[in-house]
């Protein structure tokens, strides 16, 4: 049997759609009075929860400062603005600060790079720069 190098990410969008689709179920289900977005990035998942819970407050929490200048201006002018809260900050195990590693990525298109941004140390050799962030 021949190996199809692109099986592995149909399976892979299959399985985040079905995870986007319980989650959502439950979110409809049980209507949150509140939604933390953890790495929120370019802000989609913070307004699908906005859109799945009308009646929650949405918080919205970034830690990497290139995608709140790239995305997050003008988030007032969203039909869900005012109910999502935009913070600049790491959700860690502490309160206080922490490092955080933001990927180099091209600011001028999409680049993966955006959203692979993390507190985790980087061992591969990918050029990167370490930047102090709160966090709660």
């Amino acid at each position: 049997m021949e190996f199809n190098s692109e099986e592995p990410y149909r399976l892979m969008e299959a399985r985040e759609l079905l995870s986007r689709q319980l989650f959502d179920g439950l979110l409809s289900l049980l209507q949150p009075t509140v939604v933390c977005d953890i790495g929120a990035f370019n802000g989609d998942e913070s307004r699908r929860f906005a859109r799945v819970c009308p009646a929650a407050r949405v918080v919205a929490f970034e830690a990497n400062e290139d995608n709140i200048d790239a995305y997050w201006n003008g988030s007032a002018d969203w039909p869900e603005g005012e109910r999502i809260s935009w913070q600049h900050m790491a959700v860690a195990a502490h309160t206080g600060t922490v490092t955080f590693n933001i990927l180099e990525a091209d600011r001028s298109q999409p680049d993966w790079r955006r959203g692979a941004s993390s507190m985790l140390d980087r061992t591969e050799e990918m050029d990167h720069r370490t930047v102090q962030v709160s966090c709660t």
